[in-house]
């Protein structure tokens, strides 16, 4: 469970584990806009009816406006579940988003460097997580974790919500978001030029467990 000020992402198996952290980090900054005091709720709700004036259901439509400010994404960490039906294990990342000021607990893991788990929160500068995982070239993986920092930086700079969930009555919820990132957030981040520090993940002890994954520090002023 997240602590107050913060919200908890998910993304399911994907093709690309870049994806499934892309996704991750996207769905825990939407649930924390969504859940906050801030975000308006609009919600409209009708009885649907047929011709022969017999009640069909209610159909209701629930629209959410939020908005991210200064959030920072303070943890990622992965999951494995065994498929009968895949040579593979299943790989489900979480990551948790916090509001500036939200206190999340210290984590700590001897075998990766503090800030991997910790991202400094000093109140001077803001801070992101970048990701490089594995390549046949692993010169190519520091532009890799620079331009991740970079849209996780963003993402948490500034980023707006509009949600949209239809329930018709059959026990299905339809559900539509967009988080779309503000100019200003993505001109912000795409000032960093380089990494504040980095670290590869030689033996996969890293919080998604990957061998050879780079871990990058981007960070920028407050």
């Amino acid at each position: 469970m997240a602590p107050p000020g913060c919200a908890i992402g998910f993304s399911g198996p994907t093709l690309d584990p870049g994806d499934a952290v892309r996704g991750a980090r996207r769905d825990a900054l939407s649930a924390l806009a969504s859940g906050d005091a801030g975000a308006v709720v609009h919600i409209e709700s009708e009885l649907l009816v047929s011709a022969g004036g017999q009640r069909g259901g209610e159909f209701t439509k629930q629209d959410i406006s939020g908005a991210i400010r200064s959030a920072r994404i303070v943890a990622m960490w992965v999951e494995r579940a065994e498929n009968e039906h895949l040579p593979t294990r299943e790989r489900h990342v979480y990551a948790m988003a916090c509001a500036r000021g939200a206190a999340a607990a210290g984590l700590t893991d001897p075998t990766v460097p503090a800030w991997i788990l910790n991202l400094p929160d000093d109140g001077t500068r803001a801070c992101a997580l970048g990701i490089g995982g594995p390549t046949r070239n692993p010169s190519d993986q520091p532009d890799a974790a620079l331009r991740d920092g970079r849209r996780a930086l963003a993402s948490a700079l500034g980023s707006d919500l509009e949600t949209r969930i239809i329930d018709t009555g059959a026990h299905r919820a339809l559900i539509a978001s967009d988080l779309q990132t503000t100019e200003r957030a993505r001109t912000r981040a795409a000032a960093v030029s380089e990494l504040d520090a980095a670290w590869q993940d030689a033996e996969g002890n890293g919080p998604l467990g990957l061998e050879q994954t780079l871990y990058g520090l981007v960070c920028i002023a407050l």
